[in-house]
């Protein structure tokens, strides 16, 4: 008879846990404890609780140079108070930057050192008992030249602040500066939403400030190879061009210019404007569809836009209050007869080229059937 082997005992668990301080096995009194001695508590507790200091992040520099922040602080000296833009909301202020946008866009197009349009006020921002808010409901662009003939001329509508709703402590004294006004500005427009407009808008310095702020690390006023590109930079009518082209030449590298100019003809302002517009003032609609209908046949047959010179009046004042009535319908439509009437006229005849010898379908006809045997 086979002897039984006696049952081995099974391997006992491990219970030690490894200190979190020492790393030496201990056996715990308790599943949550994590360190073998009171000094290993003492170590691992005064970890714990050490303040961590962290180096921190340099506030972003507000971009007082960025081209539509100067454009909010120009207009806010010109009223006098910031209040302009009071209640402005964030949807709003991104329309603004928008019609900035189609602003350059025109302007490039004319190659002029002066700006050939402007933001106008329906509600005039002086002259008047009211001031005039710069808010999209209260502006459109519009020809330099006539903006300055029109004055202080107010033929309805608009956005405006009331005596009774003026408060001094938004006015701006001349003794600003550009970064005091705008911190009043954003005082009356409210933090939170100037700041969710930024965190859309992404406002950035100008190219002229960034070539400056660049140009002042390279430049060394003591040294006299220097001297030149100093006066370039030192000179406050210098353009952004002349300071990249001073930026070459220190670097020996070519400054990449990011994106190309947007043009936008006159016509194509008008439109964009009546569109926008229309959107406060449906009765506009159907001067919006004339001018597409006149910029539609200008294209097809001259292969331009049409020239608005001699009845940019008219679509001037109708952007600035005046009311559609039958009278400036009929007007309306004797412009675009004339319009479609001049652009069809200059339509130039595909005549045949002299000495060439067309062929005739039969020829054509003839022709393919040889190619295809």
């Amino acid at each position: 008879m086979a002897l039984a082997l006696p049952a081995t005992k099974p391997n006992k668990k491990d219970l030690r846990k490894t200190c979190t301080v020492c790393k030496t096995k201990f056996l715990p009194s308790h599943h949550s404890t994590l360190t073998c001695s009171d000094e290993c508590k003492r170590i691992r507790r005064n970890k714990s609780t050490k303040v961590v200091h962290r180096k921190r992040r340099k506030p972003k520099a507000f971009p007082i140079s960025n081209i539509f922040v100067q454009l909010l602080i120009r207009h806010a000296k010109q009223a006098g108070t910031v209040q302009i833009v009071q209640y402005i909301t964030v949807e709003e202020l991104l329309e603004l930057r928008e019609m900035q946008k189609v602003q350059l866009a025109t302007n490039n197009l004319s190659g002029r050192a002066f700006a050939d349009y402007h933001f106008c006020h329906i509600y005039p921002a002086n002259g008047m008992s009211h001031i005039g808010k710069f808010n999209p409901q209260n502006l459109v662009l519009g020809n330099g030249m006539l903006n300055r003939t029109h004055g202080s001329r107010y033929f309805g509508g608009g956005d405006f602040i009331s005596p009774a709703h003026q408060t001094n402590r938004f006015d701006v004294e001349r003794r600003m500066s550009d970064r005091d006004v705008m911190e009043l500005m954003i005082k009356c427009i409210g933090r939170d939403v100037w700041d969710a407009f930024d965190k859309v808008a992404k406002l950035q310095p100008s190219t002229k400030q960034s070539y400056i702020d660049l140009l002042a690390t390279l430049l060394d006023r003591h040294n006299p190879a220097h001297r030149q590109y100093l006066k370039v930079v030192d000179d406050p009518r210098s353009t952004a061009k002349e300071l990249r082209l001073v930026l070459e030449s220190l670097t020996d590298k070519k400054v990449y210019m990011f994106g190309s100019s947007r043009y936008m003809s006159p016509m194509g302002l008008m439109i964009a404007e009546f569109a926008r517009v229309a959107k406060y003032r449906p009765d506009l609609t159907p001067v919006l569809k004339a001018l597409e209908q006149i910029e539609q046949t200008s294209r097809y047959f001259t292969y331009d836009s049409f020239d608005l010179s001699e009845v940019e009046g008219f679509f001037f004042n109708l952007l600035h209050g005046v009311e559609v009535s039958d009278t400036v319908l009929a007007e309306l439509a004797d412009i675009v007869v004339s319009a479609l009437t001049t652009s069809t006229a200059k339509m130039k005849p595909f005549d045949r080229a002299a000495g060439y010898d067309c062929f005739e379908p039969e020829q054509v006809e003839a022709r393919r059937a040889r190619m295809a045997a």
